[in-house]
C-alpha cells in the first residue's frame, strides 16, 4: 500500500534537488515492506532504490510513483512537490539551540538557524514580531534585519534561541 509523501524546505538542498525516501512509509499488507519495488513514469524523476529523486520547480507538481510487491501486486502514491516560492522557512533542527554567553551580547545570524528555499535568505521585517522571553534582557534586529541581537541576563545559565519566538 503506498502512502503519499509531501517535499518540505528542510528537504530540498542548495540546487532545488530533493530526494524523497518514498518507500519508508509505504507498506507490504501480506509480505515484507523490504521486498517492494519503486518505480516511476515521471521522465523528470531518478528512481532509487527506495527513494525518487527530482528537482523542485516554478510549479506544484504531483508526482505519481508505483510500488510493487513480491506476489506481483502493485499500489501506487503521489508525492506532493510545492512550488519553490510556496516552501516555506523552518527552523533548522541540527543547529539549535544557539548557545550564547548569559550577560553578553551575541548576535545571532538568522541564516545559521533557519532554513529558507535557495535564493533567499531569513529576514526580519516587522520588528514588533520579536518578544523577550523570560531570562533575556534584551532582544533586536541586526544586521539590517539578518540577524537577531540577543542578551540574555547575567546569570542565566541556559539559554537557547527556542526562548525566542514570534507572537
Amino acid at each position: 500500500m503506498g502512502v503519499d509523501d509531501y517535499v518540505t524546505v528542510d528537504q530540498v538542498d542548495a540546487n532545488g534537488r530533493v530526494t524523497v525516501p518514498v518507500l519508508d512509509n509505504d507498506k507490504d499488507t501480506d509480505g515484507s515492506p523490504w521486498d517492494l519495488k519503486l518505480s516511476s513514469s515521471d521522465p523528470d524523476v531518478e528512481v532509487g532504490k527506495d527513494s525518487l529523486s527530482l528537482t523542485v520547480g516554478e510549479t506544484q507538481r504531483l508526482v505519481l510513483y508505483t510500488i510493487t510487491d513480491a506476489d506481483g501486486l502493485t499500489g501506487h502514491a503521489v508525492v506532493v512537490v510545492p512550488a519553490r516560492s510556496a516552501l516555506r522557512p523552518r527552523i533548522n533542527p541540527s543547529a539549535v539551540p544557539a548557545r550564547v554567553l548569559a550577560g553578553k551580547t551575541t548576535d545571532i545570524n538568522l541564516s545559521s538557524y533557519i532554513l529558507t528555499r535557495e535564493g533567499t535568505k531569513p529576514v526580519i521585517t516587522d520588528t514588533s514580531s520579536i518578544h523577550m522571553a523570560k531570562g533575556t534582557k534584551d532582544a533586536k534586529v541586526a544586521s539590517g534585519g539578518s540577524a537577531l541581537s540577543f542578551t540574555p541576563r547575567l546569570g542565566l545559565h541556559r539559554a537557547d534561541l527556542g526562548d525566542l519566538h514570534r507572537g
